[in-house]
């Protein structure tokens, strides 16, 4: 009896340390703390991530600053597009972030007009105020048809009030695309932030989208099927 109730003290003290160690979800989870300083490759392989790195910044490091928030970015530019193509309309992104722990772990979502985009896998990296947003997303847009499987990075600084230097790329992995609006499959674009500031907002439900103010990110224009440009 004295051997069992001397194991039993052994394993409840291991538990102790090991809840001790790790950190609390908001559902009161233990976890461990074996936080993410890079990108999956899951989400982006290590080609990818040069390619993408060639163009814009992406923040590795373990100790991320806390994103939890809902933002705005607008007027949003195009600074890169690895098919070459350019001719694309470009309106304003908004996204929310959601659900970080200590294990650098995230939710991530986004809405464009009637197209909605969320993140079946996503993770958070960088040091101090400098931040990468890293996600495999799901994205659709029931009113024209499509949907697609692409990787999302958004990049910046987080400052009060929002987030400044903000870099945002999506790569294609697959596509449902029977009119042919979106990038191609492996290719990718990358825009900034126009007027140097993402600001911090906040809305129930979903984001005040005006008709008009929504990023249709990797849409290509439909002249580029036909027509004069």
């Amino acid at each position: 009896m004295n051997a069992i109730c001397r194991n039993l003290g052994l394993v409840v003290g291991l538990l102790l340390v090991l809840m001790q160690a790790g950190c609390l979800k908001d559902d009161a989870t233990v976890i461990l703390p074996t936080p993410l300083d890079a990108i999956p490759s899951s989400i982006l392989s290590a080609e990818q991530v040069d390619s993408l790195r060639s163009h814009m910044a992406i923040n590795l490091g373990a100790d991320p600053p806390l994103m939890v928030g809902q933002f705005k970015a607008s007027p949003m530019q195009l600074a890169y597009a690895s098919d070459r193509y350019y001719n694309v309309n470009i309106f304003d992104v908004f996204f929310e972030c959601d659900s970080q722990n200590c294990r650098n772990l995230i939710s991530y979502r986004e809405w464009q007009s009637t197209a909605r985009l969320r993140c079946v896998e996503s993770c958070i990296n960088g040091t101090g105020d400098r931040f990468t947003v890293a996600g495999l997303a799901e994205m659709s847009d029931s009113t024209v048809g499509w949907r697609c499987t692409l990787a999302l990075i958004v990049s910046g600084r987080k400052v009060d009030g929002g987030i400044t230097d903000l870099e945002y790329a999506t790569l294609m992995k697959q596509k449902e695309d029977p009119t042919d609006l979106l990038l191609d499959v492996n290719t990718f674009r990358i825009y900034r932030d126009g007027d140097g500031l993402v600001e911090a907002t906040s809305w129930t439900g979903e984001p005040p989208i005006a008709p008009a103010s929504t990023l249709r990110h990797g849409m290509k224009e439909q002249q580029r099927r036909g027509g004069s440009r």
